[in-house]
């Protein structure tokens, strides 16, 4: 009977060990919700491309010397760290992580270079944990509060302004103004935390014709593209 209730006792243990590991690793992916007050630079330094950011005793700052690539350093310049191996601009900080536009077309050595990765980043302030939030060519962006915005571009649509904003669990949202012939509309796109799920919603800027869609997000190689009315 004892031996019954040792084996029942570990098996207990391993459980809550196992829930708890569950519970950390949960809290390790939330992003923490930055104050509607912060601002992720100073709009003279974005103004000239963004290329500097201190916060919290650090200097963030493209280093010309090295191909444009994401240093810090203290503000005596001392502990100098290089952060990225690609250029980087548009740089801003808020929380526990910085926000860039990272290109390594313009600069970068090594096998990153040869890839060509682009698009607006978030990384930790050492550079750990390096996400890719919008894999599109961004001219300038800023962080405000919980959103970053920024303008995109592309040689069909030219520039438009967007917004982005991620949550305590990770959640990605995505705000565009969609405009043209035969259509204006503000689209949100949904992608929840460690899901391959989106949802798209569709609210006409001039009717009230609301509109939800959900779907799996594919790669380009592997997803249809259907096109629509032409003028």
């Amino acid at each position: 009977m004892k031996k019954n209730w040792k084996i029942i006792v570990i098996c207990c243990c391993i459980l809550l060990l196992l829930a708890g590991f569950s519970v950390l690793k949960e809290f390790q992916g939330r992003i923490p919700s930055n104050d509607i007050t912060v601002t992720g630079n100073t709009g003279g330094n974005l103004n000239n491309h963004g290329l500097f950011a201190e916060a919290d005793g650090r200097v963030y700052f493209s280093n010309a010397y090295d191909g444009g690539c994401l240093y810090s350093m203290n503000p005596d310049e001392t502990d100098l760290k290089k952060l990225t191996s690609s250029s980087v601009n548009s740089i801003n900080v808020g929380g526990n992580y910085l926000y860039y536009y990272l290109d390594n077309a313009t600069g970068g050595k090594g096998l990153g270079y040869v890839i060509h990765t682009y698009g607006v980043y978030r990384s930790k302030p050492d550079g750990s944990n390096s996400k890719c939030l919008d894999r599109q060519a961004a001219v300038t962006m800023q962080l405000v509060g919980d959103y970053i915005y920024y303008q995109r571009y592309n040689n069909t649509d030219f520039t438009k302004f967007y917004k982005i904003k991620t949550d305590k669990k990770g959640s990605i949202y995505l705000t565009m103004s969609v405009m043209g012939v035969g259509i204006s509309a503000q689209v949100s796109i949904t992608l929840p935390y460690g899901s391959n799920n989106a949802t798209v919603d569709i609210r006409p800027n001039f009717n009230s014709n609301r509109l939800t869609l959900s779907g799996e997000i594919l790669p380009l190689d592997k997803s249809n593209i259907f096109k629509g009315r032409s003028f």
